[in-house]
């Protein structure tokens, strides 16, 4: 799952109701496991949802880029397993 799965993800809708009722549970948990996150976590997945680049991300949270890129992979890796979990 990269975070263009998951932002691509957060904009679908179906006009299926059972569908529909499982995205929106499916959002929920996401949305949940985002909020339980480190606040430098939840930064770092909100710059990378709205497309800033990573050199970005790292001048905003004070980070080198390097570390950006393996904590954004480390922390999508996170949020799928958990998430696996509960689906």
């Amino acid at each position: 799952m990269s975070f263009e799965d998951v932002k691509s993800g957060l904009l679908i809708s179906t006009a299926d109701p059972e569908t529909s009722i499982i995205f929106k549970e499916k959002r929920k948990a996401l949305f949940q496991a985002i909020a339980e996150l480190p606040i430098r976590s939840q930064e770092l997945f909100s710059f990378s949802i709205e497309g800033l680049s990573d050199a970005e991300i790292a001048l905003l949270i004070g980070m080198r880029v390097d570390t950006v890129r393996k904590s954004r992979y480390t922390l999508v890796n996170r949020l799928k397993r958990r998430l696996e979990e509960q689906w």
